[in-house]
């Protein structure tokens, strides 16, 4: 058994194929939870498992698994990544071991700037290696098992199974500390955010407005730190932090003055 482990739950066109080199040998294993039939197969011998089916969208289905099959307990690191994110083995195993470094209780992999997004901070920033943030996105979160452990109950906030909120939520349980953004190891997510979702858009956003206003979880979006290329950390209170954040995401912004405010507002906002 490997130290870390991804969960994930695979369409027809999963990319989690390219997650993993059988060549070679790697600190997670990976957990195959399908919507529905499936092609897919275990490979024991390669650390790749197939779990349980589970119809219903990502995060009702992830409840269900992580209830009624404990295995995920003996591992340090659950990733519950979603099935469109490009990346490769060797960014994974950086991943886990930058996860390990900073003893994060719950982290991303920055997305590549060229990625479809939701939220700028979820970009790679590159002026840092990696940043403590107040936020971390539902597509491809990571626990380590006790704050997975402390965190599950909250799964029942998102009876839709679509995990809109429960980030925020996240955050405020976790007081707002060891929460981490890799910009170090960027993975690039390929598909338009949320197009599956449109039908039932209403659905999704009174449960997100539940969890915020139930919970006194503000969508806080603020990075509070980071590392920079050399080493040296930078706090969200020294004057060069801001320059440098901004900085990070100037390829982006340069020409888009709207984007550029997004970025500023978002930083600067105090919930």
């Amino acid at each position: 058994m490997a130290r870390n482990l991804i969960i994930v739950r695979p369409g027809a066109a999963s990319l989690h194929q390219c997650w993993v080199d059988r060549g070679h040998d790697r600190s997670f294993d990976l957990l195959l939870c399908p919507y529905g039939a499936t092609s897919f197969v275990s490979e024991p011998e390669h650390g790749i498992y197939l779990g349980a089916t589970h119809a219903g969208l990502k995060w009702a289905g992830l409840k269900t698994l992580l209830h009624e099959w404990q295995g995920w307990r003996d591992y340090e690191y659950i990733a519950l990544v979603d099935d469109d994110i490009l990346a490769s083995q060797s960014d994974w195993i950086r991943f886990f071991a930058l996860c390990a470094k900073v003893k994060a209780r719950l982290a991303q992999p920055a997305l590549t700037q060229d990625s479809y997004f939701s939220h700028v901070i979820t970009l790679q920033n590159k002026s840092y290696i990696l940043r403590e943030t107040t936020y971390v996105e539902c597509m491809m979160p990571c626990f380590h098992r006790d704050a997975l452990a402390d965190l599950l109950p909250t799964l029942a906030e998102s009876p839709s199974g679509s995990g809109w909120g429960l980030e925020h939520l996240w955050a405020k349980r976790l007081g707002y500390k060891d929460i981490w953004i890799m910009d170090a190891v960027p993975m690039r997510h390929t598909r338009p955010v949320g197009g599956a979702y449109q039908a039932r858009k209403a659905e999704f956003t009174a449960e997100y407005n539940n969890i915020v206003r139930n919970h006194d979880a503000p969508a806080l979006m603020r990075s509070l730190s980071g590392y920079m290329h050399k080493g040296q950390k930078v706090d969200g209170d020294n004057p060069d932090f801001l320059r440098l954040y901004l900085s990070g995401y100037w390829d982006l912004a340069r020409d888009n003055s709207t984007l550029f405010w997004r970025i500023l507002k978002a930083q600067i906002e105090k919930g």
